[in-house]
């Protein structure tokens, strides 16, 4: 059983952290499954034992996962961890872990008023830094979202309901401090963060546990608040950035995609690459059809008040684009009655960029978008004959809602609604 618990013990500790899920470790769901379906117990426990005993640098067991786990991160899984920035994360890495993230553990274990007070000067002098640093960029290491910011993440999710009074570290609240408040809720309501993010769980362990204050004798009490619907309200943090996404993304090729807001005069190039996406289906419907979808997809209600017209870029050039439309909208001409919530929209891929993640990169900014104006669900409509669109969109969790369904030719092909919930 010592053997079991050497390999049972870092995926405890992988799981209890409020991570992004943008990397899929094998652990539970791929390797342990396959071993126990072909060796013994005695057999996997060895294996294990030589795959943990290799390392126990908890430190840096994300960057393992970022690098040395690769190959079973999902499908165009953002990167936390670039090349090109991997100096500044780990120089400010270490800086926030040993300042902030056992900074707090420092104030709230001190053994003397002099150790306390170092520490909670130390942390509060890091917080003003950030604070500051945080004024000119959305993240902390710019436009996008790296392993510093996850690990920055995990001790401000957790100050207000926990550490401020738990901890004494008590000069300032989060929510008081502007640019770290809008800078934790940007990041809080990033599906991976808010939604692996258990209130309830955080304040019963740093104020019930009895592994926290294990001689205390009175009777614990769990705090009742703070009021947790701040932490979804709006941020204004994209107007410090200069793409649209907020990871660095890379499909099989290792492209980086941006995705970001259409130019005006991007339009017509985009409805024509949306044209020529959409023409590799014409074996699968009518002449008429296709006249009647071509006419549709490049009118002019991509440009309407209030939708977003995205484009995915890589290297400079435009492959991809999608439209999101604001709830309430007539996007179907009648088709369909206006629904309460957002609809994406004439996604399309140009063909050299197929199978390189743009398409999901664009999904991701519309349901990220969504999310941050505060809706509850996200929709969409989808020809039955685009059976990969409709495949991929399954994959990042639409469900089928029928009732919503129309057919706007009356030649049998129905176009499909499809809704999630944020």
């Amino acid at each position: 059983m010592k053997v079991f618990n050497q390999w049972l013990y870092p995926i405890v500790l992988f799981f209890i952290m409020p991570t992004p899920r943008v990397v899929e470790t094998v652990f539970l769901s791929r390797s342990l499954a396959t071993k126990t379906q072909t060796c013994s117990f005695n057999t996997i426990a060895e294996w294990y034992y030589y795959l943990i005993s290799v390392n126990n640098d908890y430190f840096h067991l994300t960057n393992y996962f970022e690098t040395k786990w690769n190959e079973y991160h999902k499908e165009n899984a953002p990167d936390l961890y670039p090349e090109e920035l991997r100096q500044d994360i780990d120089e400010l890495n270490e800086r926030i872990f040993h300042a902030i993230n056992n900074g707090v553990y420092k104030c709230g274990f001190a053994h003397s008023q002099e150790s306390y007070e170092r520490a909670y000067d130390q942390l509060f002098e890091t917080l003003d830094e950030m604070e500051d640093r945080l004024s000119t960029r959305r993240f902390l290491h710019g436009d996008i979202i790296t392993d510093s910011d996850v690990r920055f993440f995990t001790t401000l999710v957790r100050f207000d309901a926990a550490y401020y009074n738990g901890f004494n570290t008590n000069r300032n609240l989060i929510r008081e401090m502007p640019n770290l408040w809008g800078y934790a809720r940007d990041l809080y309501q990033t599906p991976g963060f808010g939604d692996t993010t258990d209130f309830d769980s955080i304040k019963r362990h740093y104020h019930l546990s009895i592994t926290i204050n294990p001689d205390k004798t009175e009777t614990p009490i769990l705090p009742k608040g703070p009021d947790l619907s701040l932490w979804d309200a709006p941020h204004q943090r994209e107007e410090l950035s200069k793409q649209q996404d907020k990871f660095r993304r890379y499909g099989e090729s290792g492209m980086t995609i941006h995705i970001r807001k259409a130019k005006k005069e991007e339009v017509p190039l985009i409805r024509k690459q949306r044209v020529e996406a959409y023409r590799e289906h014409t074996h699968a419907i009518s002449k008429e059809h296709w006249q009647a979808l071509e006419k549709a997809i490049s009118s002019e209600a991509d440009q309407q008040p209030g939708v977003e017209l995205l484009a995915a870029e890589w290297e400079g050039k435009i492959v991809g684009s999608v439209a999101l439309f604001p709830a309430k909208t007539d996007a179907y001409e009648g088709f369909t009655d206006a629904l309460d919530y957002p609809e994406l929209r004439v996604l399309a891929v140009s063909s050299e960029a197929r199978g390189k993640g743009v398409g999901s990169a664009l999904i991701d900014a519309c349901i990220a978008m969504a999310k941050e104006n505060g809706s509850e669900a996200i929709g969409l409509h989808t020809g039955s004959f685009m059976k990969d669109a409709i495949t991929l969109y399954e994959k990042h969790g639409f469900e089928r809602l029928p009732e919503h369904d129309f057919e706007p030719a009356n030649d049998g092909i129905i176009v499909k609604a499809f809704k999630r919930k944020l």
